[in-house]
């Protein structure tokens, strides 16, 4: 049986108070085991998926962006033009679609709305799904807080990061540019041995940012449902 024991938290009396949630735990066959999401659309073509193992969750991005010199992608392409760098994110709702593309993917749009980061632990970033909650933690830039989620602080600390924020904890994706097909490409993947739990980020959007705006976006559902 796969499980993977990950954090989440709740207020309760004004206080964050920590609990496990297993992600499988006795579920049996029942357990949600694999999220993925498909593009193809005329921003993006590919592939993420999450999946459990005993001691942790893989996921993988193979995906491949369009139209790489219409502007879109400007302010994250490095100086050699060589590369593409995006930062993704789980969000908390959905696009109306499977898939979207830029304003397909805004926080105002979708049902429930895509909205903000996905963070049940309150980690508090200025783009969380959170901010009633995180304001009333005090955790907010008006109080002098500070969201200091990085690789490094993930691997000591799991609630320095917002569960959703992929680029946060592993660092942004970085496609290789074809120059000649006027598209560029990435392949990568990696371990997150605090989660996510599965279940609660199924039905949600992952969308990939070229800095602030958002290019495109795709909803998770079970491997199952999207092989069909």
């Amino acid at each position: 049986m796969r499980y993977n024991n990950v954090l989440q938290t709740v207020v309760a009396a004004g206080t964050v108070v920590c609990a496990v949630v297993s992600g499988c735990g006795d579920a049996g066959d029942d357990c949600l085991e694999e999220v993925n999401l498909f593009l193809d659309n005329s921003a993006a073509q590919g592939f993420t998926a999450f999946l459990y193992t005993d001691t942790d969750v893989q996921w993988v991005v193979q995906m491949k962006i369009l139209d790489i010199y219409s502007g879109v992608y400007d302010d994250c392409t490095t100086e050699d033009g060589q590369f593409i760098d995006l930062n993704w994110h789980v969000h908390v709702g959905a696009s109306d679609n499977a898939q979207g593309v830029g304003a397909e993917c805004a926080a105002d749009a979708g049902s429930p709305p895509v909205g903000g980061h996905y963070d049940p632990t309150f980690a508090c970033s200025a783009v969380t799904g959170e901010l009633e909650a995180c304001a009333a933690l005090g955790r907010t830039v008006d109080n002098d807080y500070m969201y200091m989620c990085s690789p490094e602080s993930y691997e000591t600390d799991p609630y320095s990061c917002e569960v959703g924020d992929y680029s946060g904890k592993f660092g942004q994706l970085r496609f290789e540019v074809d120059a000649e097909t006027e598209s560029a490409e990435v392949d990568a993947s990696g371990s997150d041995r605090y989660g996510p739990n599965l279940e609660l980020i199924n039905g949600r959007s992952v969308v990939f940012h070229c800095g602030s705006p958002r290019v495109v976006c795709g909803n998770l559902a079970p491997a199952n449902d999207n092989d069909e």
